[in-house]
């Protein structure tokens, strides 16, 4: 189902110069389900989801690493934003879930300041640019840096990422597109652009 569903969404961007073959290949990654494939998207580089050994698609934990924008802004899976160690090592003070599913992971942790967006990763959602920038905002006025993931890292927190680098750099969608991926493999939902 997953292949389909990406296949499908490369196949309507017009804009998307991607190929739309996708690889699969046995999962090398620890953290990964046990016998798992890793799917590929080939132009992007990193393995997007890996199917487990009951079929069911997860993000890969090769994935999960925490990828710099800019000083103060980063992006990330759930896996990672999970890790307490991955998120000292970078200084993150605060978190933007841009999933309605997840949870606070580090709920108790007074060390970090979470802002939660109500966004399903369909076309038909709208994403709440405006709350996510201005929670970026705050971080950066109190001198923090902020981690913006979703599930898997690369739709609905990459479309709020991307938006941030549009609005701070002037950039069109594309240019700031490009700018993310240069960091971390990303395909944002197409309601989003």
């Amino acid at each position: 189902p997953l292949g389909s569903w990406v296949i499908d969404r490369l196949r309507r961007s017009s804009a998307n110069a991607l190929s739309t073959r996708l690889r699969r290949k046995k999962c090398a990654q620890r953290r990964c389900p046990p016998r798992a494939t890793q799917i590929w998207i080939e132009g992007l580089g990193t393995p997007r989801s890996c199917g487990g050994a009951t079929g069911e698609s997860v993000p890969c934990a090769a994935s999960s690493a925490i990828a710099r924008i800019a000083d103060n802004v980063y992006l990330a899976n759930f896996f990672a934003a999970k890790d307490r160690k991955k998120l000292a090592a970078v200084g993150i003070t605060h978190i933007l879930v841009c999933a309605q599913e997840l949870p606070h992971v580090h709920r108790g942790d007074s060390s970090l300041t979470y802002e939660r967006l109500k966004l399903a990763d369909n076309p038909g959602s709208e994403l709440p640019l405006d709350q996510a920038l201005a929670f970026i905002d705050a971080a950066h006025a109190a001198g923090g840096r902020v981690l913006c993931h979703c599930a898997a890292g690369g739709s609905r927190s990459a479309a709020v990422v991307i938006g941030w680098v549009m609005r701070e750099q002037s950039l069109s969608y594309d240019d700031a597109l490009a700018q993310v991926r240069e960091q971390r493999s990303v395909q944002p939902n197409m309601g989003f652009e």
